[in-house]
């Protein structure tokens, strides 16, 4: 048993997610839609066995703080992300 719902629909899961229809903490909840880095670590609060969800681009720094510690889950979430930085490093010898 899972809940999908949409982007647009995530702060108010985040506010009162048994007020749709379907959540049940022993199920999964995927996302349509991108979400924050600060939705994904507000999330970490309902209790389901994983989250999916894709995230907008942000930083390094900002997907390694999203939580991830909630006991409920029996799987790992399912996030994707696009990362906005680029770190190389370039030498040339002649």
């Amino acid at each position: 048993m899972s809940l999908t719902i949409s982007a647009g629909q995530v702060a108010a899961f985040i506010a009162n997610p048994t007020s749709f229809a379907g959540y049940s903490s022993g199920s999964y909840v995927k996302i349509v839609g991108a979400i924050s880095h600060t939705q994904a670590s507000q999330l970490n609060a309902i209790n389901a066995t994983y989250i999916e969800a894709s995230v907008t681009e942000t930083s390094i720094a900002n997907i390694a703080a999203i939580v991830t510690n909630n006991s409920s889950r029996t799987s790992l979430n399912k996030f994707s992300f696009v990362v906005s930085e680029i770190a190389y490093k370039c030498s040339t010898t002649t």
